[in-house]
Formats: C-alpha cells, structure tokens, sequence
C-alpha cells in the first residue's frame, strides 16, 4: 500500500514531535557500507510509520523520505514500565493494543540515512548513523546497519540484521564491493545474518492513519530516560 499525501505528512509530524533523547545499544554493524546512495531509489510502499517489538520493549520506525534515493529513518523504541511478554504479541491489533493501555517509561530514538541495494533478487537497506546524541560514547559513527528486507505480506516488513561477524567477510578488502560480493555469494546462507534469538526487531507492521495520533501521544507523554 503506497503512501497517500496525507501519510507521508502525519509521518513528517510524528518524527517532528518525538525528536528526544537517545540512547541504544551497539548493535553487529559493518564498517563499509551497502549500495550507494546516489544510485538507489526508494521502495514507496516502505515510506511511512511501521511498529514491532524490541526487547526494552515496542519499536517504532519511521521512514521519511529525504529526497527520491533515500529516506530519514528515526528508529524509535518505547521502553514499558512493566515487562511483557512481546513475543506472544504477534499481529498488529495486539501491539496497538498493548501500545494503547501499557504504561511507558521511556522512548529513545536514533536517525539515520536509509537506502536500498538489490542483490541477487533480494533486497538490502542500509542504515548509516546520523544524529547519534550525548552520553553514546561507545557508538562509532563509521559504522553501517544493514537488514535483509522482506516485504513479502501485505502491510508488514521483516528485517534481518547482515552479521558483521560472518566468516566470509573474514580478511576480505574494506571495500563496498568486497562486501557486496560475499553477500552475493552468500544471501541464502542463514549464517549471513544475526541469530532471531538476538532480541532484534524482526517484524513489522504499517501503522494505519487512525492509530497514528495514539502513538504520538504515547510517545511524547513518555518520561525521557536512558536505557541501560
């Protein structure tokens, strides 16, 4: 479902009003990045406000685009003052359900420049840090998140994390197209990405327009506090 006018302008002032604080965990990056952003194109069925779970608590992306090759992603996570068990949380009404009458204690963003590669028929999104705040002393701003992006259900987005620790990028040039090509090589290997028991975000599902007003407030009500 592409974005109507009116989505991409309710997703513009959901990522204006929760601009806060944020703090988030060093997560596998890899030192060179994938695609080339001058080169890509984005997927309109991706641009909008997308929800899924992380194991503080809710996550919340936005994808806004900058231009026609790339987006501001704003990679939000809703920290709940009492722990749930998210992974039984498996549809969209449940998480806005639990969205709607949990109690939250904390959100925390990072933005980054977003764009797409396809390679051998699968498409890869590169995530490249942009606004990384105070008091994240341990992040290395020259490093690249990249997901497998599957969008193979309707209104929903699975993203798999390509794991800087895989094998084949062992003693291989720090180079885009070195990179690219053990990916190429390897993109049906499962051992190419990080392990599902990893408490990555995985799944996501579109949020629709009626739910977007709900979310803001939840996450502008929220107390601004770092995670551990």
């Amino acid at each position: 479902m592409n974005m109507t006018a009116r989505q991409r302008t309710l997703a513009g002032i959901t990522l204006a009003l929760l601009m806060i604080t944020a703090f988030i965990g060093l997560l596998a990056c890899i030192p060179v990045p994938i695609g080339d952003p001058e080169r890509s194109r984005i997927n309109d069925s991706m641009t909008g406000i997308w929800i899924g779970t992380d194991e503080d608590g809710l996550s919340v992306l936005v994808l806004e685009p900058y231009d026609k090759r790339t987006w501001l992603v704003g990679w939000y996570i809703v920290e709940l003052q009492v722990e749930h068990d998210l992974e039984g949380y498996d549809s969209y009404e449940e998480l806005i359900e639990i969205t709607r009458t949990a109690e939250h204690v904390g959100t925390g963003v990072i933005f980054f420049k977003g764009w797409l590669k396809k390679i051998r028929g699968r498409l890869f999104m590169t995530w490249e840090p942009k606004a990384i705040f105070e008091n994240f002393e341990d992040f290395e701003h020259e490093l690249w998140f990249v997901w497998d992006v599957d969008l193979s259900q309707a209104d929903q987005m699975t993203l798999r994390m390509v794991d800087h620790e895989f094998d084949g990028f062992d003693d291989v040039d720090q180079t885009r197209r070195a990179f690219e090509s053990v990916i190429r090589r390897n993109v049906d290997n499962p051992e190419l990405y990080v392990s599902d028991d990893e408490d990555l975000p995985g799944a996501y599902y579109r949020v629709q327009v009626d739910d977007v007003d709900m979310l803001q407030d939840v996450t502008t009500d929220a107390t601004i506090s770092p995670f551990e």
